[in-house]
């Protein structure tokens, strides 16, 4: 998912939310992106936005997903946004994206 996309579900998100918003943690299973980048770019977004949106954090999550070898058709677990096969180091192949997402609010 592309953190612009990212950040105008959790502004979304935030809009619908009572009190103040504290620290947000994005959980996705679904990514090409580190997690501590997109949520570097996240609270930019937020920060930027219009009015700006002050959190004290963004938090990123990455959640498992299946992944499928290119090369060997080797199945594994994996978090990690680009992940080689743990049997040949081959690429996974492009599987159906799951671009699920929860949004937490945790109070500081």
């Amino acid at each position: 998912m592309h953190e612009a996309s990212l950040a105008t579900t959790v502004l979304t998100v935030l809009r619908d939310h009572p009190g103040p918003p504290g620290r947000v943690r994005i959980h996705l299973w679904d990514t090409s992106t580190p997690a501590a980048d997109l949520a570097e770019r996240v609270a930019t977004y937020l920060a930027t936005a219009e009015p700006p949106v002050q959190v004290t954090g963004v938090e990123v999550v990455l959640r498992p997903r299946q992944r499928l070898c290119a090369a060997c058709a080797t199945g594994w677990t994996s978090a990690e946004p680009a992940p080689t096969c743990p049997t040949c180091d081959g690429p996974a192949l492009p599987l159906p994206h799951d671009h699920r997402m929860e949004v937490e609010f945790l109070a500081d």
